[in-house]
């Protein structure tokens, strides 16, 4: 488990790479997971700092993979200008719930509406 808050938007990759997510492991940098994950799996990517959209889309178009990648977000203003940049690319609203997924029919409703009306792929109840 990392043990730092960090915003990648504000820390360069070398002080990234000083950080422990565990056991000594180093946080891979983007590009890194998409060396060891393209051509095999499907990448999921969470988008959790606002503003950072822009530029992971930039990495996933340089590094050709952009049709082959769902991005995802609890930030849902973040996944709005995703999809405004760039249409093609594959999203998937994040909604929390209390663990036990007991929502009404109107609020499941909503969140298949907001998903239609920003055309979005796709909507994970976490």
């Amino acid at each position: 488990m990392i043990k730092s808050i960090i915003k990648i938007l504000d820390e360069n990759e070398k002080e990234i790479k000083k950080l422990d997510a565990g056991e000594g492991e180093q946080i891979p940098t983007l590009e890194e997971v998409i060396d060891l994950t393209a051509g095999k799996i499907g990448l999921n990517c969470e988008i959790k700092v606002a503003g950072i959209g822009e530029r992971v889309v930039e990495v996933f178009k340089k590094e050709g993979i952009l049709d082959s990648v769902m991005i995802s977000s609890f930030l849902h203003d973040e996944l709005i200008k995703i999809k405004k940049m760039e249409r093609s690319v594959t999203i998937a609203s994040l909604e929390p719930s209390d663990g036990n997924m007991r929502f009404t029919t109107e609020t499941k409703k909503q969140m298949v509406q907001f998903v239609e009306k920003n055309q979005f792929q796709a909507l994970n109840l976490v």
